[in-house]
């Protein structure tokens, strides 16, 4: 049996056909089961939420419209195609136990955009024995204006440089003795 749960009506009372917003979480459906099934247990539903892909390419196309402000570029007028190029970025590793009693170190990756391109779609064509344009294969991108996205591979897990200043010391142990002086 189908439950719609999680599904709340509008605060003011009002059916959703007056118009009334609806506040609260969105309905799914979950199924319930028969009760009489021995070893029955209803099960809490769980909405999993995780960045979608298109919500990181709506991001890249802001990030990139920024980058072109801020370096006084702009993309030519006249190319109606853009392509996001991805890259992966491997972000660390995990643990796998294996049937043998082992454990397998397996490297876990993130795709992340690289850079996004600009350009027009070009069409290929078979080449015929005589020399003449054949059969249309496929349509390719020319890319023509590129925007890439610095510290894209930007792995925060990485031990960064450490700056190791004198002076700061310093001024922080002369703090330290005048709050200890004062105590």
């Amino acid at each position: 049996m189908w439950k719609v749960v999680g599904y709340m009506e509008p605060p003011s009372g009002h059916s959703r056909a007056a118009g009334g917003e609806i506040h609260g979480p969105l309905p799914c459906k979950v199924w319930t089961g028969p009760h009489s099934v021995k070893g029955y247990r209803r099960r809490k539903p769980k909405m999993r939420v995780s960045p979608s892909r298109d919500a990181s390419e709506r991001h890249a196309y802001e990030y990139a419209a920024w980058l072109c402000q801020r370096d006084g570029r702009e993309v030519p007028k006249g190319l109606h195609h853009s392509r996001i190029v991805w890259g992966s970025v491997e972000i660390g590793t995990h643990t796998r136990k294996r049937r043998w009693g082992g454990t397998q170190e397996i490297s876990v990756t993130h795709a992340r955009v690289q850079a996004i391109e600009w350009g027009h779609m070009r069409e290929v064509h078979n080449e015929r024995k005589d020399g003449k344009q054949g059969a249309w294969l496929y349509n390719e991108f020319v890319p023509e204006f590129r925007v890439d996205f610095p510290n894209w591979d930007f792995n925060p897990a990485e031990p960064q440089e450490e700056i190791v200043d004198d002076e700061a010391d310093a001024i922080m142990a002369a703090y330290v003795a005048i709050i200890d002086q004062a105590a």
